[in-house]
């Protein structure tokens, strides 16, 4: 496993030590005060959209990057190259990423295939120590990946911690944008395909062949799968419900 001064010569685009932004100077404090070595930002809200509202641009908040997708993690302190918070980002926004990130901040170019193409696990188990601890807002997180994260930690005594309040909303303050408060539109039936009561007996069918009993649904598209329907709702077989 290569020292954090070796991880961080290996960053894109490496550049002298300078200051963090007030934001991850702000957030850095907040980490002392939890004990975190680092903090990470997906783009994602809880409905794990990749467009978000502006409440939910706690990645573009944070680092000043734009572009729909990409990662953010935020170190306690700087490392050996200078840098106090790093992003992740595919090949679509290498150029966007280099001109909008401000000083203190590296690029991590995804897919690039050298040696600065390393999964935020890695990145994570080569700068931070064991007994390390990364914080995380779980409702930005899937399981999948979260789990991804905590097993691969888990190897260098490094926790994931689940942390209650976004930390990026409280550097943000009384100046993050209020929560989306638009009217629903309800599609018209041939606009939507079929009435929701036939969806979710065909949700409730697929539940009953899995032996479940009930489903979470949290993606937007999928909670909006279903609109209001003319049609009565179907019998329900035992063992098969939707919550």
């Amino acid at each position: 496993m290569p020292s954090g001064a070796e991880a961080g010569t290996e960053v894109v685009d490496a550049v002298a030590a300078q200051e963090a932004t007030p934001q991850v100077a702000q957030l850095q404090e907040l980490l002392a005060d939890r004990d975190l070595g680092a903090y990470i930002v997906p783009t994602a809200d809880a409905h794990n959209s990749e467009y978000v509202s502006a409440r939910d641009m706690r990645r573009v908040f944070i680092s000043g990057f734009s572009g729909s997708a990409g990662t953010a993690v935020i170190l306690a302190e700087p490392d050996a190259a200078g840098y106090s918070a790093y992003l992740w980002a595919d090949s679509r926004y290498w150029v966007q990423a280099a001109a909008e990130l401000p000083t203190g901040w590296g690029l991590v170019k995804q897919g690039s295939g050298d040696d600065s193409d390393r999964s935020i696990e890695q990145f994570l188990q080569d700068s931070l120590p064991a007994g390390a601890k990364v914080g995380v807002d779980p409702l930005t997180v899937t399981y999948v990946l979260g789990t991804q994260w905590e097993k691969a930690l888990a190897e260098s005594e490094i926790a994931l911690s689940p942390v209650e309040e976004n930390l990026v909303d409280a550097v943000w303050g009384e100046a993050q944008p209020p929560p989306p408060d638009g009217e629903i539109a309800v599609q018209p039936l041939e606009a939507a395909g079929a009435a929701t009561a036939e969806k979710l007996a065909t949700v409730r069918e697929a539940l009953g062949e899995a032996g479940a009993n009930a489903t979470v649904v949290t993606a937007l598209d999928e909670i909006m799968y279903a609109q209001p329907s003319p049609l009565p709702p179907p019998s329900r077989s035992a063992g098969a419900s939707l919550v």
